[in-house]
């Protein structure tokens, strides 16, 4: 499904103009995974970035991930850190380095 938003093609023309210009954009106050997904999703229709995604929750990481395909962007999950020491395992640390292409 390809994402509609109201607010306007110039506002996400913007926010795709930073997100290339600056190589990182902060999208928060979306109050849940479809509305994040939704934005996100339209901002990578005007053209496609790697993307990666941060969740505070773990339990919101599924839920993204499903609206996210739905709006027709590939998601993969990422393994957590470990809570306690905040390590990636080496699996995880492995996949963030495919994904950023330094491996």
């Amino acid at each position: 499904m390809k994402p509609s938003l109201l607010i306007g093609r110039d506002t996400h023309r913007e926010l795709a103009d930073l997100l290339r210009a600056e190589g990182h954009l902060v999208i928060s106050g979306a109050s849940n995974e479809t509305a994040k997904a939704l934005l996100l999703s339209h901002i990578l229709s005007f053209s496609q970035f790697p993307v990666f995604l941060v969740t505070e929750e773990e339990s919101h990481v599924e839920g993204l991930r499903h609206w996210l395909q739905f709006f027709d962007q590939d998601a993969v999950a990422f393994p957590s850190a470990d809570p306690v020491t905040g390590e990636l395992s080496t699996a995880g640390l492995q996949q963030f380095l495919r994904f950023t292409n330094l491996l």
